[in-house]
């Protein structure tokens, strides 16, 4: 057998002697002759084959030196020891201590469907400094059905795509990564069928000040079904005190339109003066209702200090109630 010299990207192999060929001869030369341990596995990649899982082995590398790059040729030895050709792979360079998933062929005798939907759920909700944070979880869940051999077990992996900021929810159990891949082990008997969910999970937080919320905004978090109990108590007494807000400002805004509407028709009377004849009958009667309007315009402008103080201090009862408010989960 040659020696080995282990590169740092590679192994060299030196035969102990010069080969002499005859013109127009070839070689076939080992250069490694020993057992590794060896697993049989049923690769599940969907851009790879759809539906069907490809025929694999897991090659280990238990030994103190790299396997070289190259072509390789699967067999499997029955029990009464009959040998069957099984197909040809590519291995890539098998470092000491590491291991190498080869796939051979695609197994049309099992089926796999995957069927994908997403969804997001509230996971926490609370109310702090006068701020309400609301964080949701998205999910990204896939459902695999594994149809297996009607006579024979399978060990499938499923490699599943791994996703930038998000994680893996479920399974618990039977995972390992590799590259940009989850690879997820599932046993299935002779005839079984099996099922597989893959979740993957993102939280999405969203935050927002109490007191700049509408009476609208407010009643989409009143109607929430996921909203705690306690979280709705807080949005309905912040839909009485947003109500006692709005109709103050309802009662200042009357005040003002009336006077406003006062001094349109004050400044309509005036225009008028300017063409009656003087000391006329409707002359008398445009200047008393200029002073009426005066007068109104008095009474109406005495009350606007207190209604707006009235909205200010509605104000300051919504202010004063968030600023007080305290609640995590």
């Amino acid at each position: 057998m040659p020696e080995r010299e282990e590169a740092a990207t590679q192994v060299v192999f030196h035969f102990p002697a010069p080969l002499t060929l005859a013109s127009g001869q070839t070689a076939l030369l080992p250069i490694v002759e020993r057992q590794i341990p060896a697993e049989r596995l049923w690769l599940y990649q969907p851009e790879a084959s759809a539906r069907s899982p490809l025929a694999s082995v897991r090659l280990r590398n238990d030994g103190d030196a790299s396997l070289p790059p190259g072509a390789m040729t699967v067999y499997e030895r029955s029990d009464q020891g009959v040998v069957t050709y099984l197909g040809d792979a590519r291995l890539a360079p098998l470092p000491p201590g590491e291991s190498r998933l080869v796939s051979f062929a695609v197994d049309r005798k099992v089926r796999i469907d995957r069927e994908e939907r997403t969804e997001e759920v509230l996971s926490r909700a609370r109310i702090q400094g006068g701020m309400l944070e609301i964080v949701r979880t998205a999910r990204r869940v896939t459902e695999y059905t594994i149809v297996g051999a009607a006579r024979e077990p399978r060990v499938v992996v499923i490699e599943h795509p791994r996703l930038a900021g998000w994680e893996l929810a479920a399974p618990g159990e039977g995972v390992e990564t590799s590259g940009d891949r989850y690879r997820i082990r599932r046993e299935v008997a002779a005839g079984e069928t099996a099922r597989l969910t893959v979740a993957l999970e993102q939280p999405i937080s969203h935050t927002v000040a109490l007191t700049s919320l509408s009476s609208e905004q407010i009643q989409v978090y009143l109607s929430s079904r996921e909203i705690p109990e306690a979280v709705r108590a807080v949005f309905a007494r912040l839909a009485e005190l947003r109500a006692a807000i709005a109709d103050r400002q309802r009662a200042l805004s009357a005040l003002e339109s009336e006077i406003a509407t006062l001094r349109d028709e004050q400044e309509r009377v005036r225009q008028n003066l300017k063409v009656v004849p003087g000391g006329s009958a409707l002359q008398e009667r445009y200047l008393r209702t200029l002073s009426e309007q005066e007068d109104r315009i008095a009474a109406v402008s005495g009350k606007l200090s207190g209604a707006r103080e009235a909205v200010a201090r509605a104000e300051r009862a919504l202010e004063d109630y968030v600023r007080g408010l305290s609640l995590t989960p």
